[in-house]
């Protein structure tokens, strides 16, 4: 086989096999990023939070961090994205409550 025969091979056959089989490590690189993180500790802090006020409404506040950080750090393990430190995972779980709707505000309906 001739030089180009062996290059039209490899970019026809093997460059998708290739391709394929690097998409997922580079999803898996993309969670470790910086970028992906905090998305990942947004979300999770969110979630989080609106569980926690959804099924634990008549625990203390203190109580109720504790479980919000445990259910975001099962996340980050469940998702395999690295765990920040502890102060920004605490930080994050008080902004998502504070963006959490009042209880005592009117509900507000679209006309």
């Amino acid at each position: 086989m001739t030089l180009m025969q062996w290059m039209t091979l490899i970019v026809l056959f093997c460059w998708p096999v290739l391709w394929h089989l690097a998409s997922p490590l580079a999803i898996m690189l993309a969670r470790k990023l910086p970028e992906g993180r905090r998305m990942a500790l947004m979300q999770f802090a969110e979630m989080s939070t609106r569980r926690v006020e959804q099924t634990a409404k008549n625990l203390p506040n203190d109580a109720k961090k504790q479980l919000a950080l445990t259910i975001v750090i099962s996340l980050f393990k469940a998702f395999h994205v690295p765990l920040p430190p502890d102060d920004i995972l605490e930080t994050a779980i008080e902004s998502a409550v504070s963006l959490l709707p009042k209880t005592n505000e009117p509900v507000q309906t679209s006309e």
